[in-house]
């Protein structure tokens, strides 16, 4: 753990889509700040830098299109649950047909309508902070306020209820590895999912790359993974390799499923007390340095679940857990209310890809045409934290006991200017032990 300096600083900022983040170590937060601002706002740069940066931006996303199996099924699994999204084929097509004059108009547009929140974490009081904010609202005083529909924007991820499955050829006939990548929508990142599904992954171990990898040799990889995007948790096992087909991996992957499920059941008593213990540790583990600190307040801030003592929270939630809840919590999202897509990857060696579509656990799968078939049903998941397990309620006595070094979040009311939030943490200390 870092100790936190009296002259460290972080600020992070947030408007219109479009996030600026300023780290700094000196008294010089304030004049660094402005001045950023004022060259992203004013946009000096000739035909020539532009056209640079362009061709930079296309080389990186070339890249990307060329990705290993793995990563590539990563793209792709973003590309099909998010509502918003950005379709990677096209990029490179509109990016050569931009010029400077039109990236202008759009820089123009973008400062036209704001909201602002701005972010300040670390030594600096309460009056500076305020000095500093006003000084980055008199910057865009000109601008009006965005609608309130855009002010609650957060994508939002597709329901993936059923057994999907998408397949595709990789670019580079050099690449000779399949891979598939199975994803289990959990649901909303609640500390009750975060916990429950980090404890499925504790019990189950090494199983991953014991039983696909070692005894079925099905590639040189296997691993299992939990994870959240935005505000959805997702449990994710993967296989890369070049022996198995990646249809065929998928079976495997669910009869996996099956071995995970026994263990879990057969787990003894002591070493489940032991991993809800390691568990509790990991789910409330306290933040190495400050730069991560902001980040994970941020996001309680932004996504509105406000789990600022999540060690606090982890540590009560854990207790009460038996081994029959877990094994509850795997059943729903492993097989009764299975959420599953799977993303395979087949080697350009692969003359034509498969078509067979298997049914498990009574779940008939379902083959895409195309990376926006289910986001055309238009059923997404609403983001919603107003009643979860563990939710620490805004501006309570307890809240505000258990964060006595914590938020405190003020308005502006002075409804002439844009509309600001200026969320500032006092009195925070890392101590090193």
């Amino acid at each position: 753990m870092l100790p936190l300096s009296k002259n460290k600083y972080i600020f992070l900022n947030l408007f219109s889509g479009f996030s600026v983040k300023v780290f700094s170590y000196t008294e010089l937060l304030s004049v660094t700040t402005k001045e950023f601002l004022l060259k992203i706002k004013d946009l000096t740069m000739s035909e020539k830098q532009f056209e640079l940066i362009k061709d930079e931006m296309k080389n990186q996303i070339k890249s990307q299109m060329n990705l290993v199996p793995v990563l590539r099924a990563y793209v792709n699994f973003f590309t099909i649950i998010l509502r918003d999204f950005v379709n990677y084929d096209h990029i490179i097509e509109t990016l050569d047909k931009l010029t400077i004059f039109d990236f202008k108009k759009f820089v123009d547009k973008l400062f036209k309508n704001i909201d602002m929140k701005i972010f300040i974490h670390g030594s600096m009081d309460k009056n500076e902070a305020h000095k500093l904010s006003k000084k980055i609202n008199d910057l865009f005083k000109s601008s009006k306020p965005i609608s309130p529909l855009a002010k609650k924007y957060m994508n939002e991820h597709a329901d993936l209820s059923g057994y999907f499955i998408f397949r595709e050829h990789l670019n580079q006939a050099y690449n000779i590895n399949h891979a598939v990548l199975n994803f289990y929508q959990i649901g909303q990142e609640n500390i009750s999912n975060i916990v429950y599904a980090n404890l499925v992954k504790a019990l189950c171990g090494y199983i991953y790359f014991t039983e696909l990898r070692i005894k079925e040799q099905l590639g040189y990889t296997a691993k299992g993974k939990v994870f959240s995007e935005g505000n959805i948790i997702y449990y994710m096992i993967m296989v890369q390799g070049s022996t198995k087909t990646p249809d065929f991996m998928d079976l495997r992957v669910e009869n996996l499923i099956k071995i995970m499920r026994e263990r879990i059941k057969t787990t003894d008593q002591a070493k489940f007390e032991k991993m809800k213990f390691a568990v509790e540790r990991k789910v409330g583990k306290k933040d190495k340095n400050i730069k991560k600190r902001t980040f994970r307040l941020w996001n309680e801030i932004i996504l509105q679940r406000y789990y600022f003592n999540i060690k606090k929270i982890s540590k009560k939630f854990v207790k009460n857990i038996k081994l029959e809840d877990v094994l509850n919590f795997f059943d729903k999202f492993a097989s009764k209310d299975l959420k599953k897509l799977s993303v395979q990857e087949f080697s350009k060696n692969v003359e034509k890809l498969p078509t067979n579509t298997p049914k498990v656990n009574g779940y008939q799968s379902i083959l895409m045409k195309d990376n926006d078939d289910i986001r055309k049903k238009r059923k997404f998941i609403e983001f919603d934290y107003s009643k979860i397990p563990g939710k620490v309620k805004n501006n309570t006595k307890d809240n505000n006991k258990d964060n006595k070094k914590g938020t405190k979040i003020q308005k502006n009311k002075d409804k002439k200017k844009n509309t600001i939030d200026i969320i500032k943490l006092t009195n925070i200390k890392i101590i090193k032990k």
